[in-house]
């Protein structure tokens, strides 16, 4: 199919929508107001739009923060409305939302020409500043930012940063609009959440439906590097029960350690992304909790291992349990723990190696095995190929 884009979305005509949405509690009315919204963005401007709805810049997986704390902010406000330190905080003591003190001191003959491409691009870049002077420049970067948009656009923008924006609602909400955009209900969001659920990049989901529609949206496959969505599981009260509503269920041992999900592919090169690990021959690991954080870093002994896969990719499922070097035996939950560090990460390794049980082969060498039965992954991770 063809796709005839959309004019540019002002920045302005976003920050009305979340005006809209603050004011809000109707879960349906919500909805409603989200749909509109991508109805008028192009598929360029959907997945920025759906990340900075959440008050983020990308996937959780990704790892790109601001760190910009409020006392930042302060300091942001201040550089940008040439005003002291004392008479932001107090400002802020009486209104109690930096948002707010940016909407009141802001210059109303403010245009906001900035798209939303503009926009995201800027915000994007000041979260990606990093090394010695770092701090300084996220705050004349964000200064300069809040000094090109008007008083609504800023009231939401100084809130992205510091994770104060707070809309009342979650990426499944969002699910449920893009299907109440093409449909006026909400009738496919199962498959837009199965969608989601194999790839965890809402913006990769909502873009790919603006331009594709459902076709699009079900040939959505696991790809390497692209969490997948952990299924969280139902309780019933009884084991009959289990067995009455699954069939035939599998029964394996419980390890009390932290879910590890392994990616790796040994075709893939370097990629310029924070927390991607990969070795001189190209082997590219990446490592996700049960959360989608990227954990890489942390376990090094596990991207060793994983290097040494017979697969040229993979995505496996299981959980890392820390082991006593001297005896070999498992550790409590509470040492294994330790292992979630940034910092002296290859004493720790010495300290508190870690075995993986993987549980689960989800995808393998350009296949994905989500719809096999768990007998078939069985196969394949004890004679792999």
């Amino acid at each position: 199919m063809y796709y005839n884009p959309i004019r540019a979305m002002n920045v302005k005509t976003l920050s009305r929508y979340l005006e809209k949405l603050e004011k809000t509690t109707s879960r349906n009315e919500i909805t409603a107001i989200l749909a509109n919204l991508f109805a008028q963005a192009s598929a360029d401007e959907i997945d920025k739009i759906c990340y900075l709805l959440l008050g983020r810049l990308a996937p959780q997986y990704r790892s790109i923060e601001f760190n910009l704390a409020e006392k930042m902010m302060i300091k942001v406000l201040a550089f940008a409305f040439k005003k002291s330190e004392e008479e932001i905080k107090e400002k802020f003591k009486q209104v109690g939302d930096l948002g707010d003190v940016a909407y009141n001191l802001s210059n109303l003959s403010n245009l906001s020409n900035l798209s939303i491409t503009q926009l995201y691009q800027q915000l994007l870049t000041i979260a990606k500043q990093t090394g010695p002077g770092s701090q300084e420049r996220k705050i004349k970067l964000l200064a300069q930012l809040i000094n090109q948009l008007d008083p609504l656009t800023n009231k939401y923008v100084v809130r992205i940063p510091i994770g104060k924006l707070r809309l009342g609602f979650s990426d499944i909400t969002i699910l449920d609009a893009l299907s109440w955009m093409k449909t006026k209900d909400k009738s496919l969001r199962p498959d837009l959440e199965k969608a989601y659920n194999i790839s965890a990049d809402i913006g990769l989901v909502a873009k790919t439906f603006k331009k594709g529609g459902l076709k699009a949206i079900q040939k959505i496959q696991p790809q390497v590097g692209i969490p997948i969505r952990p299924a969280l599981t139902e309780r019933l009260p009884t084991a009959e029960k289990i067995i009455e509503k699954m069939g035939q269920p599998a029964v394996e041992p419980k390890y009390d350690g932290f879910r590890v999900q392994i990616h790796l592919d040994h075709s893939r090169g370097f990629e310029e992304e924070k927390n991607a690990l990969f070795d001189p021959h190209g082997c590219f690991v990446r490592i996700f909790s049960r959360r989608l954080e990227n954990t890489t870093p942390m376990f090094p002994e596990i991207v060793a291992a994983a290097q040494k896969l017979p697969a040229q990719s993979a995505i496996l499922d299981g959980e890392a349990i820390g082991v006593d070097p001297k005896t070999g035996k498992f550790l409590p939950f509470q040492e294994t723990a330790q292992r979630k560090r940034k910092y002296q990460i290859d004493q720790a390794a010495k300290e508190i190696p870690l075995r993986v049980y993987v549980f689960d082969l989800l995808y393998l060498d350009g296949q994905s095995l989500l719809d096999q039965p768990l007998s078939l992954s069985l196969i394949h991770i004890s004679e792999p190929t």
